[in-house]
């Protein structure tokens, strides 16, 4: 299953907030939405629910929009 789920509360260019905990962005991060295991980061807007990977630096290398 996933690491953890949340709300997205901010996005910064290197890291995002999700229900008040901030999360650094790996840099081989990948973005996926219920259509696409390959999206952007430009789907995700704050207010979404998303659900996340971690890799070993508890940095964030999958993030799925969640409907």
């Amino acid at each position: 299953g996933f690491d953890g789920y949340g709300r997205i509360d901010m996005m910064f260019e290197d890291r995002i907030v999700i229900s008040d905990s901030s999360k650094k962005l790996s840099s081989s991060v990948v973005y996926g939405t219920p259509s696409s295991s390959n999206a952007s980061k430009s789907a995700f807007r704050v207010g979404n629910t998303v659900a996340y990977l971690l890799d070993q630096n508890r940095e964030i290398v999958s993030l799925w929009l969640i409907k």
